[in-house]
């Protein structure tokens, strides 16, 4: 099993690393996070390493042995007293390459040595989960919804700026076999940084609609990057998608086994007053709607993606 990251998630090591896997029986991972990642079309598509420490543990257990590439041995982002910091704790470990050498020629060089054995069926496009039903547009909206949704109607060659769990798992399995595209996430544990990503990957690829999908409490942080999209013209639909609340904390919590009281929730929510997401893009300058269906979803995101400049659409949970 290859987990991979780096510089090793470049398509070109991507499509070497298939064809090894194809004459070696063998399987890949790419992290969890990763700051760039090429997706859709005929490029190599490999799972997701999984976020909770269990399920990580659970996929990793069957490595013989698990191969490094561009990256380092997996650790959990939490510490949780019944599980092991150290997601590959007791597997073979090889490391083909680290995260500061060159993973392309390294692969290339593996590539070479296995040049005897036959190539076998494709081990890429490895399914993450998710929902494949088609969504009606009476449905309401959720995690799955929204980032289906965002997938089904991304413009080609759209570069994807995802900060929130609430829906990047959905988003990643909806859009494995779609268009042409590249995503950017946060590779550290800070909350803010989608925002600004997404501003300057759209002045780095001015030819480009930066699709940011964005949730509302990590947005709190950097909200003032809505001005300097506005101000520059960007092409940047933001997808503001309204839970209102911080997710990821209360869902930590229970894990850790807390049952929080009025005080804790009331320390996690974003409703005492809550946000009026419309009315602040629109103070910055920017053009904004808010949808409660995945119809008036879609309907949103297709006349955003047609328009120049910034556009924020709410899409609210619930």
């Amino acid at each position: 099993m290859f987990l991979i990251g780096g510089d090793a998630l470049e398509t070109r090591c991507r499509t070497i690393l298939d064809r090894i896997c194809r004459r070696t029986g063998g399987r890949a991972f790419t992290g969890t996070t990763a700051a760039r990642l090429d997706r859709g079309g005929d490029r190599p598509e490999f799972g997701r390493l999984p976020y909770f420490p269990e399920d990580a543990v659970a996929a990793l257990s069957s490595a013989a042995p698990l191969v490094l590439v561009g990256t380092k041995s997996p650790v959990a982002f939490f510490g949780y007293r019944e599980h092991p910091s150290a997601l590959a704790e007791g597997v073979a470990t090889l490391t083909l390459s680290t995260d500061e050498e060159d993973s392309y020629a390294a692969l290339v060089a593996l590539d070479e040595e296995l040049s005897g054995l036959p190539v076998g069926a494709s081990t890429a496009t490895v399914s993450v989960g998710g929902q494949t039903a088609a969504l009606s547009d009476e449905q309401g909206l959720d995690g799955w919804t929204i980032g289906s949704v965002a997938a089904e109607t991304m413009p080609e060659d759209a570069i994807v700026s995802i900060e929130g769990g609430t829906v990047g798992h959905s988003f990643f399995a909806a859009s494995q076999n779609g268009p042409r595209h590249s995503v950017l996430t946060n590779t550290g544990g800070a909350i803010g940084q989608g925002l600004p990503v997404a501003f300057g990957a759209s002045l780095a690829a001015p030819r480009r609609r930066v699709v940011a999908i964005q949730s509302d409490g990590s947005a709190q942080y950097t909200v003032q990057t809505l001005w300097s999209m506005a101000r520059e013209g960007t092409d940047i639909t933001v997808v503001l998608v309204s839970n209102r609340k911080y997710g990821i904390l209360n869902t930590e919590l229970q894990r850790l086994g807390h049952t929080s009281g009025d005080l804790a929730n009331s320390l996690t929510s974003l409703t005492n007053p809550s946000l009026d997401w419309c009315a602040t893009a629109r103070g910055y300058g920017v053009p904004s709607s808010q949808v409660h269906s995945v119809g008036e979803l879609r309907a949103a995101l297709r006349r955003a993606h047609a328009v120049p400049g910034p556009t924020l659409v709410e899409a609210v949970v619930g």
